[in-house]
């Protein structure tokens, strides 16, 4: 969704929404900073936790029937 807004909403060919303001703000330092490195990064950490999480099992232990 985001990707597609961004798409639709930057100046150029593609750009469907003109309502101010506008995405030219994004592509200049620091806020480039944002979309580039943090959400990639983000990412990454969610990734990594689900990694973890999915290693140690589901946690339940069953007792065996005798």
């Amino acid at each position: 969704m985001a990707i597609g807004l961004g798409a639709v909403s930057a100046p150029g060919p593609l750009q469907l929404i003109t309502a101010s303001p506008g995405t030219t703000m994004m592509t200049t330092l620091p806020w480039l900073i944002i979309p580039a490195f943090i959400v990639p990064l983000l990412a990454a950490i969610h990734l990594a936790i689900y990694y973890r999480l999915i290693g140690r099992g589901s946690g339940v232990v069953r007792r065996q029937r005798q």
